[in-house]
């Protein structure tokens, strides 16, 4: 779990993810490191789960 993240830089996982809830800001999700790959963004205020999806780092803001 991640707890009030700054806005900006790439947060990195280091645990299978399987969901985001009630981001202040918006957050984009990367299948790949570094924030590289596919994205999928989530809006503020809102959760997202997912099943076969497994991002591996998000930035948000």
């Amino acid at each position: 779990m991640i707890f009030n993240p700054p806005n900006g830089p790439c947060i990195g996982f280091n645990k299978t993810a399987v969901g985001v809830d009630n981001p202040d800001t918006g957050a984009t999700l990367y299948t790949g490191l570094a924030c590289s790959g596919t994205t999928e963004y989530v809006p503020p205020h809102t959760g997202l789960t997912w099943g076969t999806y497994r991002p591996d780092s998000v930035r948000f803001g």
